[in-house]
Parts: C-alpha cells; sequence; structure tokens
C-alpha cells in the first residue's frame, strides 16, 4: 500500500506536461521565423536624401511617413517604384532594385519647373548692408526684396563699413523665402601724423576737436574719409582702408598754400533789436582769434581754416561766433544786440 502512494505521488498532472509542450512549441516558431527571415527572405533599406531636401516621398505607390531625408524600410530585396514630390520642382520617379541585407543611398536632384522664381527678402543687423548675390552688387541695401531670383544655389555677400564682411552660400527655394543675417562690428587702429602738427582733422565730414597727432584706437573697420588742415596750408584728402584689428599710419606733410589761393572772405555786420523788433545798425567792434580787425560792417580776407570772431558792443553782452573760411568762398554772417527788459 505504501509504494502504491508514492507511485501516485510522481505522476505528472496531464495539463502541466501539455503547457510545456506549448511553450517549446511556440519557442520553436519563433526561431524558425526568425532563420527564415535572416537566411531566405532577403530584405533591405533605402536612404533617400533628395537636393533640396524635404520632398514627399512614394514608395510603390504608398505615402512615407517622413520627407527626405528619411530612411525607408525594412523593403523586400527587388524592385521598387520610387516617387518624390516637392513644390516648384518637377516630379522625380524611379524604379530602384533594392538589395538584400543592405542598405542603398539614393541622392537624386530635383529640376526646377520652368519659369519658376523665388522671392528673396534678405535682412541684416545692423541695416544698411550692401548686397552682392553671385558677385553682383545689387542696387538696394538691406533689408531689401529681391525678386525674380532663379531657384538654386546663390552665393550671397554683405559690405557694411566698420564690420566683418559676410560671404556664404545658400540654396534659394522657390517661392517666398526670408533670411537675416547678423554683422559683427570689426575695428582697428588709426594714428594720423602731420607736419606741421597741431592740425585740425576731419573723418567722414565731422570736424574733429582732436588735433594732430592723434590715434583713433577703436575706429570702425574700413573705408574712411580724412581731412587735414592748418590756416595758411593746403589741406589734403586722403581716403583710408582701416583693416580690423591692424594699425594703419598716415604721415601728412602740409604745404603753405599761396596767399591768393588759399583766402577767402567774410562778410560781419550788426544790429541793434528793438522791442519791436525793429533792427537799427550798430558798429561793435571786432576781435579774430585775439586780434582785433576793426569794426563792423566790413569785409575781411582771411586764409582757409577755423576763428573765433567776437563782436564788442558798449551796453551789451560780448558775442562769440567760431566760423570756418574756405578758399575762394565769401560767406555772411550779422551780429545782434538785444537788450534785456528793465
Amino acid at each position: 500500500m505504501h509504494d502504491m502512494n508514492k507511485k501516485r505521488e510522481k505522476r505528472i498532472p496531464p495539463s502541466h506536461s501539455m503547457l510545456k509542450k506549448v511553450v517549446l512549441l511556440a519557442m520553436l516558431c519563433i526561431i524558425l521565423i526568425f532563420l527564415y527571415k535572416y537566411y531566405f527572405q532577403k530584405t533591405g533599406y533605402l536612404f533617400i536624401d533628395s537636393a533640396p531636401t524635404g520632398a514627399k516621398v512614394q514608395i510603390d505607390g504608398k505615402t512615407n511617413s517622413s520627407n527626405t531625408p528619411c530612411l525607408v524600410g525594412p523593403l523586400k530585396a527587388g524592385k521598387h517604384a520610387i516617387k518624390l514630390e516637392l513644390h516648384g520642382y518637377d516630379v522625380w520617379q524611379a524604379v530602384i532594385k533594392t538589395p538584400g541585407k543592405d542598405t542603398l543611398w539614393l541622392t537624386p536632384e530635383l529640376l526646377v519647373k520652368a519659369g519658376t522664381y523665388s522671392i528673396l527678402h534678405i535682412a541684416s543687423t545692423p541695416g544698411e548692408a550692401s548686397i552682392f548675390i553671385d558677385e553682383n552688387r545689387q542696387e538696394t541695401v538691406t533689408p531689401a526684396t529681391l525678386n525674380n531670383l532663379i531657384p538654386g544655389s546663390h552665393k550671397i555677400q554683405l559690405r557694411k563699413n566698420g564690420f566683418f564682411p559676410i560671404d556664404t552660400l545658400i540654396y534659394v527655394q522657390p517661392g517666398e523665402q526670408n533670411i537675416e543675417f547678423f554683422l559683427q562690428r570689426a575695428k582697428g587702429k588709426l594714428v594720423i601724423n602731420s607736419t606741421p602738427a597741431n592740425a585740425q582733422i576731419r573723418l567722414n565730414g565731422e570736424l574733429l576737436s582732436t588735433k594732430t597727432p592723434y590715434i583713433f584706437n577703436d575706429i570702425g573697420a574700413g573705408i574712411h574719409q580724412v581731412e587735414i588742415s592748418s590756416n595758411g596750408f593746403k589741406s589734403v584728402h586722403r581716403t583710408v582702408n582701416v583693416s580690423a584689428d591692424e594699425t594703419l599710419s598716415l604721415d601728412v606733410n602740409l604745404h603753405r598754400a599761396s596767399e591768393k589761393s588759399n583766402l577767402g572772405e567774410i562778410l560781419i555786420t550788426a544790429a541793434i533789436v528793438t522791442d519791436n523788433d525793429r533792427e537799427r545798425a550798430t558798429f561793435p567792434a571786432l576781435i579774430i582769434d585775439g586780434e582785433v580787425k576793426g569794426q563792423a560792417p566790413c569785409t575781411l580776407q582771411l586764409a582757409a581754416g577755423e576763428y573765433t570772431i567776437e563782436a564788442n558792443l558798449t551796453g551789451f553782452e560780448p558775442k562769440q561766433k567760431t566760423v570756418e573760411i574756405h578758399a575762394g568762398q565769401t560767406i555772411n554772417y550779422k551780429f545782434e544786440f538785444r537788450k534785456e527788459p528793465q
């Protein structure tokens, strides 16, 4: 009896045995499917990178979820119909044979539809930069809209005095496109010396308070107009091109001007303005650069240069005026004296 109980304990229930068989069969099926796909059913991949990118992809009539550039697959080894579509470009179609267990790279170049043009909106910070398209200077400066550009690659150049130039190649798409550039300021050093020294400096038309010799430590890189002048000498004009992070020296020798060629004239008048704004001629004493030159009204001939004129009239505050005399020119100036109300 005891032996029979032991035999019953060792007996495996039928349900457990069946479960083991099902698990083993499932594992065998998975292995067979893997071996079939890897050794018998050949598949591959297709990488499509069009120029320009962004084209819609169709494989055997089915639209791919991603536009170019994209990886498509796995695909069965063999022939597949490929179709690429992008607005403004001709449809690209081909039949491609996909290899098994490998990736085929496809890099088609899309052709622009005939009669298609681009509009390019180009801006820069700061603005007013000169624009060059394919080495051709445009009539406008940034910001600008350039019409009737042929889609494709174009060389874009921006130039602005005092800033690093921009040279880049961009692909202009059909239709409208916006592009903005940020210019970086460039600086250099300009050293100006003159013989004799203590000459006046005009930089880009602006008269400076400093005189030669002078060093511009942080002058904008690019082209500048420099004028050096001194009373009794001929003015010297120079065009200089300052390079970024470099020092440019400008040495100027001033030559004395002949008396006639270097003279200009100033006509000085004066008047007392009454309470009812009527004017009455008067005759104040004139002092030019500290030297008495007579009374107004008068016409004085002076060498080209800058002068400080003072008019003194008894009972009134002195009047001062700084004027610039140019060779061969006559200027007019009137001093007005007005009494303050009592």
